[in-house]
C-alpha cells in the first residue's frame, strides 16, 4: 500500500480503504478531471468524510494512492513478460511488451490523463510520476534482461536512453489514438505496435 495512506488495522477498514480507491478511480474515469468533491467519492464509496479523512490527509495523497495502483498494474504486466512464449526472439519480445502496454494504456487513459493534469499543479505528484515512471522503464529492463541475458544491456541501454523522448511520444500517441487511429480499430493498434516496436529496435541496435 503507498505511503500516502493510513494503513487500516483490520479487515472492514481495508474494505472501506477498497471501496474509496474504486470509487475514486471510477468518478475519474466517469468524468476525466481531478476536481470530484470529496462527498462525491465518499457517497460512491458508501461511507463518510470522516472515513475518508481516517484514511488520507487530503485529496492530493488519495491521488498518489491511485498513481502507486495504476504503476502496480503496470508491473503487473511487464513482470508477465518473463514468461517466454514458444520461439520467441528479442524482437518477438518488444512487440508483444508494447502490444501489453498499449492495450493497458489504453484501458486506463482517462485515470492516466487525469493524473497527469493534477500533476502539473502538484509538484509532489509530478515527483512521484517521474519517478514511478524511471521504475517502470527499469522494471522493463530487468525483464528484458532476464529473457535475454546474452545482450550487450549496457549498449541497448544507452541507445534506447537516447531515444528515450521520441520513443516516449510515440508510445503517448499511441496510447491517445490521433488522427484516424481509433481505439476499436484493430489495424490501427496494430500499425501503432509494428511502428513502435521498430523504432524501439533501431535505437536497441544502433541504426541511424
Amino acid at each position: 500500500m503507498a505511503r500516502h495512506v493510513r494503513r487500516p488495522k483490520q479487515q472492514r477498514s481495508e474494505q472501506t480503504l477498497a471501496r474509496i480507491l474504486a470509487a475514486a478511480e471510477a468518478l475519474l474515469y466517469e468524468r476525466g478531471a481531478v476536481d470530484i468533491p470529496v462527498r462525491d467519492i465518499c457517497e460512491r464509496a458508501e461511507t463518510s468524510p470522516s472515513s475518508f479523512y481516517a484514511r488520507f490527509p487530503d485529496k492530493s495523497a488519495l491521488l498518489h494512492s491511485l498513481l502507486d495502483r495504476l504503476c502496480e498494474r503496470v508491473f503487473d504486466r511487464i513482470d508477465a513478460l518473463r514468461a517466454p512464449l514458444p520461439g520467441e526472439d528479442f524482437a518477438g519480445f518488444v512487440k508483444r511488451a508494447i502490444e501489453t502496454l498499449q492495450l493497458l494504456f489504453r484501458r486506463e487513459r482517462r485515470l492516466d490523463q487525469a493524473l497527469g493534469l493534477a500533476a502539473e499543479s502538484d509538484e509532489k505528484l509530478l515527483a512521484r510520476r517521474r519517478w514511478l515512471d524511471s521504475q517502470i522503464k527499469a522494471r522493463a529492463f530487468a525483464v528484458a534482461t532476464e529473457r535475454f541475458p546474452e545482450l550487450d544491456w549496457k549498449r541497448i541501454e544507452e541507445r534506447v536512453e537516447d531515444g528515450l523522448p521520441i520513443i516516449a511520444a510515440a508510445f503517448r500517441g499511441g496510447v491517445e489514438a490521433p488522427g484516424d487511429l481509433g481505439l476499436e480499430d484493430t489495424s490501427a493498434q496494430q500499425k501503432v505496435v509494428r511502428d513502435l516496436s521498430a523504432l524501439i529496435l533501431r535505437f536497441a541496435e544502433g541504426e541511424d
